[in-house]
């Protein structure tokens, strides 16, 4: 039985024990090939494309296996919630007018064809909600009850880990931009292990403070977002959800007032405080020993 793909990435970045991971893993297989096989990964119901799915399918076909695949859907603005989210997490250099524009298109938040893919990949999907309305233990319990193995389920189990991925409220967003900015004023280019160096202090430095739940949608545009995403969203719920369709389109964050999109539209409270934990985080950050060599034009001691 098939989850997902095998993605652990620990939160620190430890590749030696990423590397043990799917070394034990290995071993475990090759010691008890008459046993099923569940992995949950998050990268199959995010990157996760047509040659990807056909190849993991093949292989776990040659090991013997019959897959199976289960995907959790979530309501689709609050999914783009959460990408964005993400997106400013990792620093990356595009604002959300780019990222807005990107979503137009449909192609990231098209339910339909990412089902297909693990359909012509043969992985046979399974769909289940991923709601608030359901417990942790009760989405393990769900998962176990797709892939028809609902008598293995323990309820004395703790099936969760520790977040280790929890994205940035709105306070941590307007930190980003200040980050942001700083990098590109001294006309750097943030590369993948700059982002990883920076974003723990970052986290670090706003986490006490960033409760405040992060949208980046005001009211209307969720609203017009939705009513141009409808047909799909339905055609997907005839399909997959029957009984979910109201679920797929009605939203925690829709109604919550539009986070800023970027560092000019700081203002106020938010921009005063946003801009102190960002004096706070670039004093850490230039006390690191590996800032030096990660940035060597010293893009923050004057800040």
């Amino acid at each position: 039985m098939l989850a997902g793909a095998l993605h652990a990435k620990p939160a620190d970045r430890d590749w030696e024990h990423l590397k043990a991971i799917k070394r034990d893993l290995k071993m475990d297989i090759a010691a008890h090939p008459e046993h099923d096989l569940m992995i949950s990964a998050e990268y199959l119901s995010t990157s996760f494309e047509g040659n990807e799915a056909n190849a993991v399918a093949a292989r776990l076909t040659r090991m013997g296996y019959a897959p199976k695949s289960c995907i959790f859907v979530r309501n689709t603005i609050d999914l783009m919630n959460s990408a964005y989210a993400q997106r400013c997490k990792m620093l990356h250099e595009k604002d959300f007018n780019d990222f807005y524009t990107m979503f137009q298109d449909l192609k990231r938040g098209n339910l339909m064809r990412r089902l297909r893919l693990l359909e012509a990949a043969n992985l046979n999907p399974s769909v289940l909600l991923f709601a608030k309305k359901y417990s942790k233990d009760s989405l393990a319990q769900r998962l176990f009850g797709a892939f028809e193995i609902s008598d293995r389920f323990d309820a004395s189990f703790d099936y969760t880990v520790p977040r280790s991925n929890e994205s940035f409220g709105e306070l941590g967003v307007a930190v980003s931009y200040i980050v942001k900015a700083a990098i590109a004023d001294a006309g750097l280019t943030l590369t993948q292990p700059g982002r990883q160096f920076l974003v723990p202090f970052v986290r670090e430095a706003t986490g006490p403070y960033d409760t405040k739940k992060f949208s980046a949608f005001s009211p209307e545009q969720s609203a017009a977002l939705l009513a141009k995403m409808r047909p799909q969203i339905e055609k997907f719920a005839d399909k997959y959800l029957p009984n979910d369709f109201d679920a797929l389109i009605q939203c925690d964050t829709a109604a919550l007032e539009r986070s800023p999109w970027s560092l000019g539209e700081l203002e106020g409270q938010l921009k005063e405080q946003a801009e102190d934990i960002a004096s706070s985080a670039f004093k850490k950050i230039c006390a690191s020993e590996r800032y030096p060599r990660l940035f060597p034009s010293d893009p923050f001691s004057s800040l």
